[in-house]
């Protein structure tokens, strides 16, 4: 359950998993074999010398060791840390981290968590513990596909959170909120820090590969052949102008008469464009 720097520092993206390696023992219920040392080296770690002999037969860590057995929940998924007064001499605290999985199954579950496993998780979202069950540790986690895609799913996760609330529905509060963290994050990709690089296109080249529908959480993009275009925004609305591309291979459009000018970049099924210093990012719907 190692984690490099490097992994430390990535924000964590749909689809992801805290530890790949693991994930296909994870799905088959048991350890894998770094995941089974790891567990091993803690146990020894933790119970050494005559006292450890008794502390051993009552760990729930060395049952879930010797069975070797995994089980999975999935569900909305949220952090929860807390403190308490340090077990040992020196003083200070103690810190506590937990995940906890809500699903209409099961209800609330609450699960122990490693810290770096802890902090690969977002703090709200659709994903799938793996944990030991003697114990209650997570020992791999999986973020969930997101639904995410496009204006709309964004606008029904909030109208999905208002209602459950209405309703008094905490396990729909609480899917509701991981779609809104799930959106959010989509949200993030959809606007990257960085601007996407590239050689310029050909112009006629360029116009025949935009002509379709361009997805992002924030907004759909529909370009036609025609030189018409229609996009549809977050909050519901829906706005229509004309499009070109000018001989510098950049995308020239209109909206409600303001004239938009951005940079171009198609990378297999995904489109770039970049407005003053600003990137945004969509995926093609199917041709």
């Amino acid at each position: 359950m190692s984690k490099t720097p490097d992994d430390a520092e990535r924000r964590p993206v749909m689809g992801e998993v805290f530890s790949r390696d693991a994930l296909d023992a994870n799905q088959d219920g048991r350890l894998s074999p770094e995941q089974l040392r790891a567990l091993e080296t803690g146990i020894e770690t933790k119970h050494s010398g005559l006292t450890g002999l008794v502390g051993r037969a009552f760990d729930p860590l060395v049952k879930d060791a010797k069975a070797g057995r995994v089980e999975s929940v999935e569900g909305a998924g949220r952090k929860r840390q807390t403190s308490t007064a340090g077990s040992t001499a020196s003083g200070g605290y103690d810190t506590h981290r937990y995940l906890r999985i809500v699903n209409r199954e099961a209800g609330d579950q609450q699960f122990g968590c490693p810290k770096d496993i802890f902090e690969f998780a977002p703090d709200t979202g659709m994903m799938r513990l793996f944990y030991l069950p003697a114990s209650r540790l997570v020992i791999n986690l999986e973020l969930l596909p997101s639904q995410i895609e496009n204006p709309q799913d964004t606008a029904q996760a909030l109208a999905d959170y208002r209602s459950a609330r209405s309703a008094h529905d905490k396990v729909g509060t609480a899917e509701a909120l991981a779609q809104i963290g799930d959106a959010q994050r989509e949200m993030d990709r959809a606007v990257p820090m960085d601007q996407a690089s590239g050689t310029p296109s050909d112009p006629a080249a360029l116009a025949e590969a935009l002509v379709g529908t361009w997805e992002s959480p924030l907004l759909t993009l529909s370009l036609g052949q025609d030189g018409t275009f229609t996009a549809h925004l977050a909050d519901g609305s829906e706005h229509q102008g004309h499009w070109t591309v000018d001989a510098a291979g950049r995308l020239n459009a209109d909206m409600m008469g303001s004239p938009m000018v951005a940079d171009a970049v198609i990378d297999a099924d995904q489109l770039t464009l970049t407005l003053d210093g600003q990137a945004l990012n969509f995926r093609r719907m199917g041709k």
